[in-house]
């Protein structure tokens, strides 16, 4: 381990960026929330409920087809989040 193999032709920065993108593939980075999706904690906030309430209440438009979820990256916590989408008849 730490033992460093040399390989001809390609720098230590190719190097670097090819096992940042293979551990990026292998870890699944969530990509931060977009602006067209809100996030459990800021519709709590819109609507002064519990964040349990709300994420049930989302999680139901989901589950009738009328949103969508995944997994993000909060902008304004950098931690990771579901952020909820309004369902596009294109999207379907």
């Amino acid at each position: 381990m730490g033992e460093v193999k040399e390989v001809p032709g390609t720098t230590e920065a190719e190097l670097r960026a090819s096992l940042l993108a293979q551990i990026t593939e292998i870890c699944d980075p969530a990509e931060p929330v977009q602006a067209d999706e809100v996030t459990v904690g800021e519709m709590a906030l819109e609507w002064q409920r519990s964040t349990s309430t709300t994420q049930t209440l989302l999680d139901r438009q989901v589950d009738l087809g009328q949103m969508t979820r995944r997994r993000a990256l909060s902008t304004k916590t950098g931690r990771e989040c579901w952020a909820y989408r309004v369902q596009n008849v294109k999207d379907s």
